[in-house]
C-alpha cells in the first residue's frame, strides 16, 4: 500500500524520471510473476500504481502484461468497478490495447453496470472508444445509464462521453448528443477550454449544429481567449470549418493566437488549420504561407490523411507557395501512393486539375491507381467527371499511350454507372449556391449543381423548371 501512495505522489508532483519508472516496472513485474501475489497485493493498489504510470506517460510493456494476467485472475468479488474504470483508463492513457483484458472487463463492467458511478461510466467510455476495444453491447448498455444519469455528470465527464460517442459513428447515437445539449448549455461558463474544445469537436464529427450552443460558444471564445492552447486554436477552427462558419472576427484571432506560439503546433494540426482556411477559403496569404514556411520541415513525416489536407488546401487558397515547399508535398504524395485512400486520390487528382499546380506525371499515377482499385462511389464519380473533363481539355488524348487511354475510358465507365443515375444531382445546397441562385430568373431555371474546378472557377448545371 505505501509503495503505491508513494507513486500516487510522484506523478502528482510529475516526476517523469523514465529510469526511476522503467526500473520500478521491472521490480513490479518480477513481483506480480510471483504464484501467491494475491496475497500481498490488492487490486486497488494495482490500480493506483498503474494510474502514477499513465500519468507520466511511462509505457512498460511488461509491467502491463502481467498486471493485465493479474487482473484477470482476480476473484470477481475483489474487483470492484471503479477499479474496473481506472485500469481501463491507465491502458487508455498510455494506448496501450490488450484485447484479453478488455474484454474480461468489459463482461464485468456489463454484469454490474448499475453499480457505476458516474466517474466510472465516464473512464470506461473514454478507454473502450479510445482503443477501439469495446463492443456495441457495452455502448448500448452504457448510453441506457447515462440517459438515466444526465443530471449527474460534471464537466469533465460530460466532455469524455461526448468524445467518446463522436468516435463511433456520426448518426447511430446522435440521440445522446440531443440530450446532452441543454445540459452543457446550463454549464457553458463551468467548462474548461480543453473540454469544450472536445464538445465542441464531437458535436463537429456528429454534424449536429446549434445555433444556442455556438453563439454560447463564440462568446465562450472571446472571453477565455488566453487560456487556449495552439492544438486547441487548431480544432476549434476545424469545428467552424465543418460548420462552414466563416466567421472571420473568430478566424483573425485563432491567427493571432497561433502566431505567437506556433512551435506548440503539432504535425496534425498545421493540416487542420490548413484544411479550415481552405474550406472558409479565407486567403489570408501572409499567415498561410508563413506557417508552411515555418512548418515545412513536417512535410516527410505526415502521413496520407494530413498530407491530403496539406495539400488539397493549399490549391484551394491558389497561395503563391514556394517551389521548394511544393515539389517536396509532391514528392511525398508519389512515394506514399499506396497508403492513401481512393477519396483522397481523387481528391488530389481534382484539385491539380487547377492550372498553376497541375502536374501530369503527379495526376496519371494516380489515375492508374484508382483504375487498378477499382475505385467507385457517387462522390468518386463527381470528381472523377470534372477531372477528366480537364485533363480533356488541356490535353491531346491522341499523344497518350493505349495503356492509359483504356484507364480513362474505364474510369469514366465507372463515374458514369452514378451520373447516370435520375438522382445523380438530388444534392443539398451549397452556401455558394445560395448566395448566388437568388440572381437567377426565378420563373425558369433551377440551380442543381456546382462543379467547381480549381478554387475560383464555378460552373453551374441550370436546369429549365417544369411549367406548373
Amino acid at each position: 500500500m505505501s509503495l503505491s501512495l508513494i507513486c500516487n505522489q510522484l506523478a502528482a508532483h510529475r516526476f517523469e524520471d523514465h529510469s526511476f519508472w522503467n526500473t520500478l516496472g521491472r521490480r513490479l513485474t518480477e513481483l506480480l510473476r510471483i504464484e501467491d501475489v494475491h496475497k500481498t497485493m490488492s487490486i486497488r493498489w494495482l490500480a493506483l500504481i498503474l494510474n502514477s504510470f499513465a500519468r507520466v506517460y511511462v509505457l512498460n510493456e511488461p509491467f502491463l502484461k502481467e498486471a493485465s494476467i493479474y487482473v484477470r485472475n482476480c476473484k470477481e468479488e475483489n474487483l470492484h468497478t471503479f477499479d474496473i474504470s481506472q485500469i481501463a483508463n491507465c491502458f487508455a492513457k498510455l494506448n496501450y490495447g490488450d484485447d484479453k483484458l478488455f474484454k474480461h472487463m468489459e463482461q464485468q463492467i456489463c454484469e454490474r453496470i448499475d453499480e457505476l458511478s458516474c466517474q466510472s461510466i465516464s473512464n470506461i467510455c473514454n478507454a473502450y472508444s479510445k482503443l477501439s476495444l469495446g463492443s456495441e453491447t457495452l455502448f448500448c448498455r452504457l448510453i441506457k445509464t447515462v440517459k438515466k444519469n444526465l443530471d449527474n455528470f460534471n464537466e469533465q465527464e460530460i466532455a469524455n462521453i461526448l468524445n467518446a460517442y463522436s468516435k463511433l459513428g456520426e448518426k447511430k447515437y446522435s440521440h445522446l448528443f440531443v440530450n446532452f445539449l441543454p445540459h452543457v448549455c446550463a454549464k457553458f461558463e463551468h467548462f474548461k477550454p480543453v473540454e469544450m474544445v472536445m464538445i465542441a469537436n464531437a458535436y463537429s464529427k456528429c454534424k449536429l449544429f446549434d445555433k444556442t450552443f455556438f453563439s454560447l460558444l463564440c462568446n465562450y471564445i472571446w472571453g477565455n481567449a488566453d487560456l487556449f492552447e495552439p492544438s486547441e486554436w487548431a480544432i476549434l477552427a476545424n469545428v467552424y470549418a465543418n460548420f462552414n462558419l466563416r466567421d472571420l472576427k473568430i478566424f483573425y484571432l485563432i491567427k493571432k493566437k497561433v502566431n505567437d506560439r506556433e512551435h506548440l503546433l503539432q504535425h496534425g494540426n498545421v493540416a487542420m488549420l490548413l484544411h479550415a482556411f481552405g474550406k472558409l477559403l479565407i486567403r489570408d496569404e501572409a499567415f498561410v504561407i508563413n506557417l508552411v514556411k515555418r512548418k515545412k520541415h513536417i512535410i516527410d513525416s505526415l502521413d496520407s490523411r494530413n498530407l491530403t489536407l496539406f495539400y488539397v488546401s493549399l490549391i484551394k487558397l491558389n497561395l503563391r507557395i514556394p517551389m521548394d515547399i511544393w515539389a517536396n508535398l509532391k514528392l511525398n504524395i508519389s512515394s506514399k501512393l499506396h497508403t492513401f485512400t481512393d477519396l483522397a486520390l481523387v481528391s488530389i487528382c481534382y484539385s491539380s486539375m487547377f492550372l498553376s499546380y497541375f502536374d501530369m506525371k503527379l495526376v496519371s499515377s494516380i489515375l492508374l491507381l484508382l483504375n487498378e482499385r477499382r475505385a467507385n462511389s457517387k462522390s468518386f464519380a463527381h470528381q472523377m467527371h470534372v477531372t477528366l473533363f480537364v485533363l480533356y481539355s488541356v490535353y491531346d488524348f491522341g499523344k497518350f499511350s493505349p495503356k492509359f487511354l483504356l484507364c480513362l475510358h474505364q474510369l469514366l465507365s465507372r463515374a458514369y454507372q452514378h451520373i447516370a443515375q435520375p438522382n445523380y444531382y438530388d444534392i443539398n445546397k451549397s452556401a455558394i449556391q445560395k448566395r448566388i441562385s437568388p440572381f437567377f430568373p426565378k420563373n425558369c431555371l433551377n440551380v442543381q449543381a456546382e462543379v467547381p474546378v480549381g478554387p475560383f472557377v464555378v460552373d453551374f448545371l441550370l436546369t429549365r423548371k417544369r411549367p406548373a
